[in-house]
């Protein structure tokens, strides 16, 4: 979970497709802010 400040402030949390990040899901407003440019993640294992 992650807080999204702007105007307010949102619980908000990641909404990743494929290895992308593509928005964050906001419960308390039952919706979704998407990103203007997916984000490529990369995971390693934890060594």
């Amino acid at each position: 979970m992650f807080t999204l400040e702007g105007a307010h402030i949102h619980e908000a949390y990641l909404v990743i497709r494929d290895d992308t990040l593509v928005g964050f899901h906001l419960p308390a407003e039952a919706g979704f802010s998407p990103l203007r440019t997916p984000l490529p993640l990369r995971f390693t294992p934890d060594h």
